[in-house]
């Protein structure tokens, strides 16, 4: 926490009134980065009903991809550090404002199916993202072998 403070010109003791940890710091780093991305998401997004969830869930996960802050969820080493991101109450509620909407014109369009909650649709949806950016960049898959695993396999599991 030492180099943290001295970076931001503050004092340690200033620094752990705000932050129990460096990780705790690190997850609200990733977590201001990872609303950015998805406060940016709706205005790039083009397509309608399920393209337009296919999508989302490509250009968020490129856009994470792109991001070094929430490319620290799933780097190699990482593994304690993605667990709290992933249990962290606040990154999902910056999901859920996200995808709820989305879920929501869907299902009212009877594009999404209907015997899963939207939460757990959501979670697919994240689970999936999550998946192809760590296995997928181990397996050394290119963006385009990521998009096509959205559309032919997460795509169709949402289909009513």
């Amino acid at each position: 926490m030492d180099d943290v403070a001295g970076n931001l010109g503050v004092s340690r003791p200033t620094l752990y009134y705000y932050f129990s940890s460096k990780d705790e710091l690190v997850l609200e780093v990733v977590a201001r980065q990872g609303g950015a991305i998805l406060r940016d998401l709706p205005h790039r997004l083009t397509a309608t009903g399920l393209e337009r969830i296919a999508e989302a869930a490509y250009l968020g996960l490129i856009a994470s991809l792109d991001n070094p802050y929430a490319r620290l969820t799933v780097e190699a080493g990482a593994t304690s550090f993605t667990g709290a991101a992933m249990e962290s109450p606040r990154m999902w509620e910056l999901q859920r404002a996200f995808w709820l909407p989305l879920l929501e014109y869907a299902q009212g369009n009877s594009d999404l199916r209907g015997d899963r909650s939207l939460d757990e649709i959501m979670k697919l949806i994240v689970f999936t993202q999550f998946s192809l950016a760590t296995a997928g960049i181990a397996f050394g898959m290119t963006r385009e072998q990521m998009r096509e695993i959205i559309t032919t396999y997460l795509i169709p599991a949402l289909r009513g």
